[in-house]
C-alpha cells in the first residue's frame, strides 16, 4: 500500500536547485558584462588606431613642409648674392673638460 503525504518536501533539493539558479543568473550577468567591457575595448581600440594614422599623415606633411622650407636649393641664391663660401672640413670651438661656456662665473 501506497502512503501519499502531500505537504512533505525534500528542502535540501530545492536549496540546491535555487542556489544553481543564482549562481547561473549571476553567471549570466558577469558574462555580459564582460562582453560589454570586451565590445568597448575594441571600439577604443579602433578609435586610437584611427588617432594614429591621422598624426602619421600631420607628422609626414609637418615633415615634408619642413623638409621643403630647408631646400639647400632655395638657399644657393642668398648664398651667392652674399659671397657667402661653403666649408667642406669645418673647425668647431673646442675647450676644456674643466671650463664653461658662460660669461656668468
Amino acid at each position: 500500500m501506497t502512503i501519499i503525504q502531500p505537504n512533505k518536501n525534500n528542502h535540501k533539493i530545492n536549496f540546491f536547485i535555487s542556489m544553481l539558479m543564482v549562481v547561473l543568473v549571476i553567471a549570466a550577468v558577469w558574462g555580459m558584462f564582460l562582453y560589454n567591457q570586451l565590445v568597448s575595448l575594441r571600439h577604443e581600440v579602433k578609435k586610437q588606431e584611427t588617432n594614429l594614422e591621422r598624426a602619421e599623415v600631420s607628422n609626414a606633411e609637418l615633415k615634408n613642409n619642413l623638409y621643403s622650407i630647408l631646400n639647400e636649393k632655395k638657399f644657393e641664391p642668398l648664398i651667392n648674392q652674399q659671397s657667402l663660401i661653403l666649408e667642406k672640413n669645418p673647425e668647431y670651438v673646442k675647450i676644456a673638460d674643466n671650463k664653461q661656456l658662460t660669461s656668468n662665473n
